[in-house]
């Protein structure tokens, strides 16, 4: 029904029909493949999850960090990062990881017990290295050539077996510079020759593989002698043993012969002090007699492009040759196995021989061409599968994220949607709450406003009639005599308790003259009360039951505010002075109402309410 991927999460997701029985089969590298059966049912609702627990094999985690090789480890360096690196299980002839231009300084890989591995790590500026590992071969851990061993007891991440467990390494690449030099261990001649040790062979092995791992190089091999000699005699040797050494790595090893050139030094350049006349052990003269590469130029344009697993089946196919895997020898083997150095055969025998050697090898060359061809193209139809399932695995990871999204998408839709409407709902509560509220203080206001206006009409009625009756008792009380002046019908010896009053009426004064004493009436009324007598248009922005006190806000706004009291007892608090009520009504809507929306106009006619 289904074939794919877990992601990161180790998550997958699959369709299945309801009421079926089912098997999950899970395999992954370094893990033990196990199957687990489920069933899928109605009940299940529309998801069904199956957990499977996956179990290590034997085998280790290779943790490596990149950097560069210092001579002091106190140097402070940066980690390597945009390497390309490779490795290759030599034992089942795969790849195993490919990472080019690694954004990290560092990387792991599982080595699975039992297998040789080959791994590979290029970069711009640094020499390639190559190491080969061995894990559980021959009683050893993990062996590198080169490198050395790593035993039981060094690492604390091992399991109590040592079957499984995580292995940390630091490994540093050699920075690569015009005149690098470096020596090459264990190149060691006889005393007074230029022929190679079997010892000396195998180290040259491990340079042919620098040297071709690294193709834009060319470096000069370099031959040391010891003191012992003349100077020319070891000059002379020295030479011959570089030119040995060179040949070796041309002829053999298959070294190209532009990357290298020989040069011998003879006593020019010892290690120590052992020079002429100084006494030294052997083990000090073997110290002198020593090898040396140097680098003379780096051609950035030369790289090996190959992919490691490329490089290995070649070397894999030279190496069936050199080892004896067909049955052929070279001229001078034959020349040595006749024990006469090549003259008890004819030169006709001989060329047969050669003849049916160079047959072989095409021959040999063609069958291992041929099976690196259906290799490279049984590892193309792998890797196109691969893709293809990881492609398949990937769009169907992405429809499920792509479906869940869209659930997502549409559930915080509807919540959203939701929120609004319960938002909307509140706003049109709050804002009814808010209506009914300011209506009801509308109507209040309003009907305070009338009962106002009733009051203020009742009192207008009483205090007209108080007024008239006033009026008609002033008629009477201000009876003109046939001077011309008002009569005092009082009681006069009321008078005496009043000097002045008394003085002024019996002599007569002004007080006795009408208009002066109706001019003197008239003062004496509007300065205990500013309201009498007015005659216009005010502007009421207070009114209530008791006085307020001047300290309150509506004096403090109000320079020009007074304050009127009605014959109910009511107090109303006015501002403005308008002579008609146009004017008075175009300042009540355009300034007043704003702050006081319950303010209204009162006219006034000698000082009395006209409303």
């Amino acid at each position: 029904i289904y074939t794919g991927e877990t992601n990161k999460e180790g998550f997958f997701g699959a369709e299945v029909p309801i009421n079926g029985s089912y098997v999950v089969n899970a395999s992954k590298q370094i893990f033990v493949k196990k199957s687990e059966e489920f069933k899928s049912s109605a009940e299940d609702g529309e998801k069904k999850f199956v957990k499977i627990k996956m179990q290590r094999e034997p085998g280790y985690d290779f943790e490596v960090t990149l950097a560069p090789k210092r001579d002091n480890p106190d140097i402070q360096v940066d980690a390597i990062t945009g390497a390309w690196i490779e490795v290759y299980n030599n034992t089942t002839k795969k790849e195993v990881l490919n990472l080019k231009d690694h954004p990290d300084p560092d990387f792991d890989v599982h080595f699975d017990q039992g297998n040789h591995y080959t791994i590979m790590i290029r970069k711009d500026g640094f020499l390639t290295k190559r190491m080969e590992a061995y894990v559980n071969v021959e009683g050893c851990i993990l062996c590198f050539d080169g490198v050395g061993n790593v035993q039981p007891g060094v690492t604390d991440n091992l399991s109590d077996e040592n079957s499984m467990g995580v292995l940390l390494a630091n490994v540093e690449l050699d920075p690569l510079f015009d005149g690098k030099t470096f020596t090459v261990e264990n190149i060691f001649y006889d005393l007074g020759k230029a022929t190679l040790r079997k010892e000396a062979k195998k180290s040259l092995e491990g340079l042919a593989l620098v040297i071709k791992d690294n193709p834009q190089i060319k470096v000069e091999l370099g031959a040391h002698t010891d003191s012992r000699g003349t100077t020319e005699s070891n000059l002379d040797l020295s030479k011959r043993r570089a030119k040995s050494a060179v040949e070796y790595l041309v002829n053999t090893l298959d070294v190209s012969p532009t990357q290298i050139i020989s040069a011998g030094f003879g006593e020019q350049y010892l290690r120590n002090g052992c020079s002429d006349g100084v006494d030294c052990s052997e083990k000090e003269h073997q110290e002198n007699r020593r090898t040396e590469i140097r680098v003379l130029n780096i051609d950035k344009t030369k790289k090996n492009l190959k992919t490691l697993e490329e490089i290995r089946i070649e070397e894999e196919f030279l190496k069936s040759i050199f080892d004896g895997e067909v049955d052929t020898k070279s001229k001078d083997e034959v020349k040595e196995e006749d024990g006469l150095g090549g003259q008890a055969r004819s030169p006709q025998e001989i060329e047969q021989i050669e003849k049916e050697i160079k047959a072989q090898e095409e021959r040999k060359a063609k069958e291992a061409a041929e099976r690196a061809a259906k290799k490279k193209k049984d590892n193309e139809m792998q890797q196109a599968e691969r893709k293809r399932l990881a492609e398949e695995s990937k769009m169907n990871e992405q429809k499920l994220l792509a479906e869940q999204e869209a659930q997502m998408k549409m559930q915080k839709e509807k919540m959203e949607n939701e929120k609004m409407m319960m938002e909307a709902e509140k706003k049109r509560m709050v804002t009814m709450k808010e209506a009914e509220e300011k209506s009801r203080v509308a109507m209040e206001m309003e009907k305070k406003k009338m009962e106002e206006m009733n009051q203020v009409e009742d009192a207008s009625k009483r205090a007209k009639e108080v007024e008239e009756k006033t009026m008609a008792i002033e008629s009477e009380e201000r009876k003109i005599g046939e001077n011309g002046l008002p009569i005092y019908e009082g009681d006069l010896t009321q008078l005496e308790k009043k000097p002045e009053q008394s003085k002024t009426i019996r002599e007569g004064g002004e007080f006795m003259n009408p208009v002066s004493q109706r001019d003197k009436y008239l003062e004496f009324k509007k300065a205990k009360d500013p309201m009498f007598n007015y005659n216009g248009y005010k502007i009421v922005v207070h009114f209530s039951d008791e006085p307020i006190s001047v300290d309150s806000d509506v004096f403090k706004r109000h320079t020009d505010l007074m304050d009127f009291k009605t014959t109910n007892g009511t107090y109303l608090y006015l501002i403005g002075d308008f002579k008609n009520e146009e004017d008075a009504e175009d300042f009540l809507i355009g300034r007043v109402l704003q702050m006081y929306p319950g303010a209204y106009i009162v006219g006034f006619r000698n000082g009395r309410r006209l409303n």
